[in-house]
């Protein structure tokens, strides 16, 4: 039986930008320029980096008192393009093979490449304010004073994120007092979204800081990394049945997808595309917590 409404590129779409999301969705809490306006490989995008903003004010008679903020902006290159295309043959359409699937893994597999790029952007070298570091011997001992002197290093940052390997964030759930509210909220949904004036992103992308000496626990502030993203627009999109850009409404967050027919083989190909680029914002404004 043919499943030609499963292959539509509209499902394609829908399974190929939440499969990006679902590893990308921590990339949300730096500085961001994404939009599907088109740009080539090699073109530059202004990012704005958000550091933090002064105190409200009590009222006393001038809506501009204090009203000033400093929005430095850094300039990245769209020099990262990463792809993935995959293809359902005629025979693979009429057993009814699920394309929101294919398609979900095709944008998770986009979306890993894009998270270790961005996270490479860290290293050593390329922070002369030097990196605040915690060593551990393993994952056992992430306990939340670890945590706490994050919160220490990171005073003044204003927000504050944390981002942590998969096996810290577990032993860091296992290791909080049994009695504090944050304990509560881990045993019954298995997350914590924030704790000791963080929010928390747990990710289990393999190396995700690898550049950052065995990188496990990352405290963040917005501006210590700016990532733009751009819609790469084929030369000729009528060589598609269809060529355009998928757009997060909320996060404008952009994928490119391009999907066409070879008759010849008897196969229907569908790539997965990301153009975007990631530099580092404020040195400083980061602080790490070392595995073994």
């Amino acid at each position: 039986m043919s499943n030609t409404v499963n292959l539509t590129t509209d499902i394609l779409a829908q399974g190929a930008l939440e499969g990006f999301l679902s590893i990308t969705q921590p990339l949300n809490i730096f500085s961001t320029n994404f939009s599907p306006a088109p740009a080539q490989k090699g073109g530059t995008v202004s990012v704005p980096l958000y550091g933090v903003i002064a105190n409200a004010d009590n009222f006393a008679g001038d809506y501009t008192t204090n009203s000033d903020q400093t929005i430095n902006e850094v300039a990245v290159s769209l020099n990262q393009h990463f792809y993935k295309t995959i293809n359902v043959t005629d025979k693979e359409a009429a057993l009814g093979v699920d394309g929101y699937k294919l398609a979900f893994q095709a944008g998770a597999a986009v979306a890993k490449s894009v998270f270790t790029g961005a996270m490479g952007a860290f290293d050593l070298t390329r922070a002369p304010n030097g990196l605040a570091t915690m060593k551990l011997g393993s994952a056992a001992l992430m306990a939340p004073s670890g945590v706490l002197a994050l919160r220490t290093t990171s005073a003044g940052w204003g927000e504050r994120n944390l981002l942590m390997d998969s096996s810290y964030y577990t032993a860091f759930l296992g290791n909080l007092p049994t009695s504090t509210t944050v304990q509560d909220k881990a045993t019954s949904n298995g997350t914590v979204p924030s704790a000791y004036g963080f929010s928390i992103y747990e990710t289990d992308v393999s190396n995700f800081a690898q550049n950052i000496v065995s990188g496990k626990v990352i405290a963040t502030n917005p501006a210590a990394l700016a990532i733009a993203s751009r819609y790469l627009a084929p030369d000729d999109g009528g060589t598609y049945i269809e060529a355009r850009a998928i757009t997060d409404d909320k996060t404008k967050t952009t994928l490119g997808l391009r999907s066409w027919y070879d008759p010849a083989k008897g196969k229907k190909f569908m790539t997965i595309e990301w153009l975007g680029g990631y530099t580092v914002g404020v040195t400083g404004a980061i602080a790490v917590i070392q595995g073994p």
